[in-house]
């Protein structure tokens, strides 16, 4: 693979005239990837390298890498995502991801040393709602975020993947068994027979190295995601009004927000509920150094925002609650997000709660009866359900809503 070849993919408009000189490109990048213990990976695996617009190897099925090391050459600096893919029927390896891989400047070989997580199992029966009838032929799927494409290798999802990507169809009984899965939790999407898009989503797949998740009976929900982004265009979506704002753009499958002074953001123009409902999306920080999504959402006939990385970059937290904003009420918390990175957001809204997750993991379980909620002046653009950044790039996708059935919480 030549740093040619690469650099085409990663520059957006590559084949125009560029002002700026392309990235330096390493002379040798060797990936070598160990065991737990330490050992050389022994079997053969295949790599596949990514940056945020996509998959950048010379070949569709991946780079082979015979006792667990592959070398690349004249690669370009920057940041690189690296996804291995297990052999056929090699189920003590994880189809694991590996985020924010820097390559350096250099005439030499870099080595980049990687441990393989132990790999899990995930098993269960999907039910469809009247808790009695298997849900046969429906596709149970790490949720990733990316429509499966007929012929295309499961390589090809791993970008919209948290840390690993796996699927297969429920047997007649509808049982199914999601092997080589990446130790952390999952949700995971079932996709109706035929189906591209997820019809639902399961939580609460809490993965362990060579251990097996059982999840039981799994009943599907009577209502589904209604998806609001279709990938391609800005279809149904508005322009926020917003002091300073910059044009928006659609980028491979993403909505990227560019950095304004102050906001840029997007509203969305169709119905949304305005309780008893949830939302999902994948958010990255593109760059910049402070929030970059404020999700604005409906609660009963008020509306409140949910910040990722505002006051700097790591503060987290509803605005606003009792008049106090994220930085200040209970649901303040500090995390430290990856720029190039997608965080899976979800928001639940119910009757007195407001509850969130990132990446699977409970943020945010606030009480909102006999409260004041509301949102900041600045977000008003937002409303009643929008994406906004503050002086920073930001990028969001896989937007869904979905209605909560009756006795859901």
């Amino acid at each position: 693979m030549r740093g040619t070849a690469i650099l085409a993919l990663l520059l957006p408009g590559a084949g125009l005239a560029f002002a700026q000189a392309p990235p330096a490109a390493r002379a040798s990048v060797r990936f070598v990837l160990v065991e737990a213990d330490g050992e050389p990976v022994a079997r053969e695996v295949k790599v596949h390298l990514f940056t945020r617009v996509g998959e950048v190897g010379a070949t569709a099925g991946g780079l082979p890498a015979p006792g667990g090391a592959a070398t690349l050459t004249d690669v370009p600096c920057g940041t690189y995502d690296l996804w291995v893919e297990p052999a056929a029927g090699d189920e003590d390896t994880a189809a694991a991801l590996f985020r924010g891989l820097a390559v350096t400047e250099g005439d030499g070989e870099q080595t980049l040393e990687l441990k393989l997580p132990g790999a899990g199992t995930v098993t269960g029966r999907l039910l469809l709602a009247d808790g009695a009838t298997p849900a046969k032929g429906h596709v149970v799927a790490v949720q990733s975020g990316t429509a499966p494409l007929d012929g295309r290798a499961p390589a090809g999802y791993a970008r919209g993947a948290l840390t690993c990507y796996a699927q297969m169809t429920a047997g007649d009984d509808g049982s199914f068994a999601l092997s080589t899965l990446a130790p952390g939790p999952h949700a995971l999407d079932i996709r109706r027979p035929g189906e591209t898009r997820p019809w639902c989503s399961v939580d609460g797949a809490e993965v362990r190295a060579g251990e097996t998740t059982a999840l039981g009976d799994v009943l599907l929900p009577p209502t589904d995601w209604r998806h609001c982004f279709d990938g391609r265009t800005l279809d149904g979506w508005r322009e926020g009004d917003f002091y300073g704002k910059r044009p928006l753009r659609v980028e491979g499958d993403w909505i990227e927000m560019p950095a304004g002074d102050d906001m840029t953001g997007v509203t969305w123009a169709g119905d949304m509920p305005r309780a008893e409902y949830e939302v999902s999306l994948q958010a990255m920080r593109v760059g910049g150094g402070d929030f970059f999504c404020g999700l604005t959402f409906p609660v009963g006939e008020s509306y409140c925002s949910l910040i990722l990385g505002g006051w700097g970059g790591s503060v987290v937290g509803l605005s606003s609650l009792d008049y106090a904003d994220a930085s200040e009420n209970e649901t303040t918390q500090w995390i430290q997000f990856r720029t190039g990175q997608w965080y899976r957001v979800r928001v639940r809204v119910t009757e007195g709660r407001i509850r969130a997750w990132l990446d699977g993991k409970k943020l945010v379980d606030a009480a909102t009866a006999n409260r004041k909620v509301s949102t900041r002046i600045e977000m008003e653009p937002s409303k009643p359900f929008g994406i906004a950044t503050w002086r920073t790039t930001g990028a969001a996708r896989d937007i869904r809503v979905r209605e909560l059935g009756a006795g859901e919480k």
